[in-house]
């Protein structure tokens, strides 16, 4: 279960199994909330999927070796969306990887495919950097939607912070 599934089940969400996971799948009815994300916002609890962490002056060297972007491309604080491959160059995953500063990577990964990435991250990242599991302690959640600036605003960010997100 996520950190959030008492307040899932207290909202009145549709419980069901999902990669090992009890995860609402609809609130009010699939087409009222799929109309909402599409014209407004709607926030989604994503602590499901995998999230691993790479730090020191080997991360983006290692990173770069299991994904298909160019990780010293990225600046801090910014993310981009790729996939990691074997040595056969078959994907494995698609993933988001963060840039949290010079040396620390979060990669997110596929709630699915998350011991066979936590697998194939750590045996590359032995002896190159510092290698965490981070999946059963992080919750995450994904705002998406036309609206989603006006709500980050709304909370209290500044818009040159949401335009340098961006």
């Amino acid at each position: 279960r996520t950190p959030l599934y008492d307040r899932h089940v207290a909202l009145g969400g549709l419980m069901v199994p999902f990669a090992g996971w009890e995860m609402p799948v609809q609130y009010k009815g699939v087409v009222r909330e799929h109309a909402a994300v599409r014209m407004a916002v709607g926030l989604f609890d994503v602590s499901h999927m995998g999230e691993l962490e790479l730090d020191g002056e080997g991360a983006a060297t290692c990173i770069d070796s299991l994904v298909t972007n160019d990780v010293g491309k990225l600046a801090p604080g910014r993310a981009f969306y790729t996939v990691a491959c074997n040595e056969r160059g078959t994907i494995l995953d698609d993933l988001i990887v963060y840039r949290l500063s010079a040396t620390r990577f979060m990669i997110v990964c596929n709630a699915s495919n998350r011991h066979k990435m936590h697998a194939h991250f750590s045996a590359r990242a032995a002896g190159r950097c510092t290698y965490r599991d981070l999946s059963d302690e992080t919750a995450l959640l994904a705002l998406q939607g036309p609206r989603t600036v006006a709500v980050v605003r709304a909370l209290g960010a500044s818009a040159s912070a949401i335009s340098s997100a961006l």
